[in-house]
């Protein structure tokens, strides 16, 4: 099944409300959510699998038969960019944000990377943020590997899918 997600407005619809319609797409209508000790959401009676994200506006969630992992973030958040890289960016992250001629937009495509591919492997920010490189399309990570997804559906939002591939031998 490709992944698929859906990017909402708040005042339109609920979390919840949002990841029924996006499990309806999957033919799923009678499901029981949980969520782990670390946090990552799943359904109990369903192989597909969740993930949840939202800002002060908008709220996302995404789908898919493999694990997967999405997160958002408003293009006008305002963040100390050199304070925050160079803590918890690694060195080509850093680099990769310099390089771009619109850093805030390339420093928030790369965070919601990273939130991304914690979501979706499940352990949550357990780990050195900087002890990783988000700025491959695909990346290893905790011996899966993992494809990044970033879209482009406004000016007003950053986000960032990230699904597993496939376990590494």
């Amino acid at each position: 099944m490709k992944p698929f997600y859906i990017i909402e407005e708040k005042s339109k619809i609920s979390k919840d409300a949002l990841l029924k319609s996006a499990l309806a797409r999957c033919g799923i209508s009678d499901f029981e959510y949980a969520v782990s000790e670390t946090g990552k959401p799943y359904l109990k009676n369903s192989r597909m699998c969740i993930s949840k994200s939202d800002t002060k506006n908008y709220i996302a969630v995404a789908v898919s038969d493999t694990d997967i992992g999405i997160d958002i973030e408003e293009a006008s958040r305002r963040a100390d960019i050199q304070a925050l890289s160079s803590r918890f960016f690694c060195r080509e992250e850093q680099e990769y944000i310099a390089s771009q001629n619109d850093i805030h937009r390339a420093f928030l495509k790369i965070w919601t990377r990273k939130e991304a591919l914690l979501k979706a492997d499940g352990i949550g920010i357990r780990v050195k943020l900087n002890s990783f490189n988000t700025v491959p399309d695909t990346v290893t990570f905790n011996n899966n590997r993992y494809t990044f997804l970033d879209t482009d559906t406004s000016e007003d939002i950053i986000c960032s899918v990230c699904i597993r591939n496939n376990l590494l031998d």
